[in-house]
């Protein structure tokens, strides 16, 4: 169900040429409906190219790592990616809702030149 409601994005983030890295059922179904990915092993698996290496290489910006159940078991491969995630500082999407808005935004400002201002510009002074 997740990923279908973020194929749209991940069809326009594959036109414009982004590196999509997924582990099997994900690159399966990625592949399937014509978006390029990058296949990596779960790190459970010890085979590479593994996530686990591709996460600790910093070789991904972004994981969008969606849990499929609210247990509380640690063993999950998910519960291994979000962690390697946090520890290697790699920013972290858990919720879909969040996943759609931040690739909308990654997709609509792919490109665009942004004008940096400080704080002091933005926000009018309090008198």
């Amino acid at each position: 169900m997740h990923k279908q409601k973020l194929l749209p994005f991940f069809k326009k983030l594959d036109e414009k040429n982004w590196e999509i890295y997924s582990t099997g059922g994900t690159h399966s179904y990625l592949t399937q409906n014509g978006v390029g990915s990058y296949f990596a092993h779960k790190a459970s698996e010890k085979v590479e190219p593994n996530i686990k290496e591709l996460i600790s290489n910093q070789k991904v910006d972004l994981i969008i790592n969606i849990p499929t159940n609210q247990s509380s078991q640690v063993n999950t491969d998910g519960f291994h990616i979000r962690r390697m995630a946090i520890d290697n500082h790699i920013p972290l999407i858990t919720n879909i809702q969040t996943a759609q808005i931040i690739l909308r935004c990654l997709i609509d400002l792919y490109d665009t030149d942004l004008e940096v201002n400080s704080w002091q510009e933005i926000v009018e002074p309090v008198t």
